[in-house]
C-alpha cells in the first residue's frame, strides 16, 4: 500500500480471517484498511468483526465496486469510515494518515 513509505507502522494479513486475528493481537491501530472483495472472509465480515471488538475503530475499505453495491453490502453492519476507490493513490493514503483523529468522509 505504500504506508511504510509514509512513515506508518504496518501490520499485514493475507486474508480476512488473518486480519481479524491481527487486529485482536496487535491493537490499537490508528486505521484498519481492508479490501472489500476477498475470497472467504470478505471486507464486510472484517468490518463487522472489528466493530464488535472496538466500535470506535476507524476503518477504510478499498474497492472498485459501485457506491450502490458498497451500500448494499454494508447495509446490515454499517458503513466503514472511509471508502477508497481502486486504484488507490499515495495521495489518498497520505490524506488518510495526515487526518489523524479527524474522520474523513466516505464518498458514498
Amino acid at each position: 500500500l505504500g504506508l511504510e513509505q509514509l512513515g506508518g507502522q504496518v501490520v499485514t494479513a493475507a486474508d480476512g480471517d488473518s486480519g481479524i486475528v491481527a487486529f485482536r493481537e496487535h491493537r490499537p491501530f490508528d486505521w484498519v484498511i481492508t479490501d472489500l472483495g476477498m475470497a472467504g472472509t470478505d471486507g464486510v465480515a472484517v468490518v463487522s468483526a472489528i466493530r464488535q471488538q472496538n466500535p470506535q475503530q476507524r476503518i477504510a475499505v478499498l474497492t472498485g465496486w459501485s457506491d450502490r453495491e458498497v451500500r448494499n453490502r454494508f447495509q446490515d453492519v454499517g458503513l466503514p469510515d472511509v471508502v477508497l476507490r481502486k486504484p488507490n493513490t499515495m495521495g489518498q493514503l497520505q490524506q488518510l494518515i495526515a487526518n489523524g483523529n479527524r474522520p474523513l468522509s466516505a464518498p458514498i
